[in-house]
């Protein structure tokens, strides 16, 4: 065939959303992946499937009229930028992704996203656990991933956490990794700002820093007799080579991280 630069083929493949073919094109590539394992590297881990889900937000380099959002890696400028949740799986490959004009929220627009990973997997094939930064802390969101049967591994804002008297059944302090880390387990009642008649009651596990001292807590629902508590900060702290690396590559090598329009 003819040999196409890759520049004529993107310009093709973008003009294909005029056709509404955005979505269907996205769910062929998610298809693929998901239909090979072995390659995806989506093995369960301890019975579950890890999903890995995050926001990064682009500058867009425009002179019309744009929605502006705060662009961290340019200082926290706030400019016109576009806001896209990405959808990695296990091994950290992107999977699904969707992109809005301007701020969006992480809580808000990750529902769709996994219903549209969960038709493509196969409804209730696996167990899925979803692992998301701290913009993810909401009772609400909680109570609705349980309610479609979805796990989660989020980390808690620290004004949640700062008040000992609201934990519950915490365990004694366990070492952790091979710089003197600890970590120990627990239970938190969470109120809902939604509805504050019907808080949600989460498993939350803590990590000290033996250099610091600081503690980090993160909530879950999965039980600890089959997720202990040094597996939930394990499966947390991939997010950095399975989801942030990612971007960091695509950004340095290609700029995915800025945009044209």
């Amino acid at each position: 065939g003819v040999g196409y630069m890759p520049s004529t083929l993107d310009k093709f493949t973008r003009e294909l959303k005029y056709a509404g073919m955005a979505q269907v094109a996205q769910d062929a590539v998610a298809s693929f992946w998901l239909g090979r394992p072995s390659l995806l590297g989506e093995a369960p881990v301890e019975g579950a499937a890890v999903v890995y889900v995050d926001t990064t937000v682009s500058p867009l380099w425009t002179h019309h009229f744009s929605r502006c959002a705060k662009v961290t890696r340019l200082g926290g400028r706030v400019m016109p930028a576009t806001s896209t949740v990405f959808l990695h799986a296990g091994c950290g490959t992107p999977v699904l992704y969707k992109t809005w004009s301007g701020q969006v929220s992480l809580g808000a627009a990750v529902e769709d996203l996994l219903d549209r990973y969960e038709a493509l997997g196969g409804d209730g094939t696996v167990q899925r656990l979803i692992v998301m930064d701290r913009e993810a802390h909401a009772a609400w969101l909680f109570k609705a991933l349980r309610d479609r049967t979805w796990d989660f591994i989020v980390p808690l804002k620290k004004s949640v956490v700062q008040d000992p008297s609201r934990f519950s059944e915490l365990t004694g302090w366990a070492p952790y990794g091979d710089r003197g880390d600890e970590v120990c387990g627990g239970r938190l009642l969470l109120n809902d700002s939604k509805d504050r008649s019907d808080p949600i009651e989460v498993r939350v596990v803590g990590r000290r820093r033996h250099r610091t001292g600081k503690v980090a807590w993160y909530a879950t629902l999965v039980e600890a007799e089959a997720f202990p508590d040094a597996t939930i900060i394990d499966l947390y702290f991939k997010r950095w080579p399975l989801q942030e690396h990612v971007f960091k590559d695509g950004n340095g090598r290609v700029h995915l991280d800025a945009h044209h329009g």
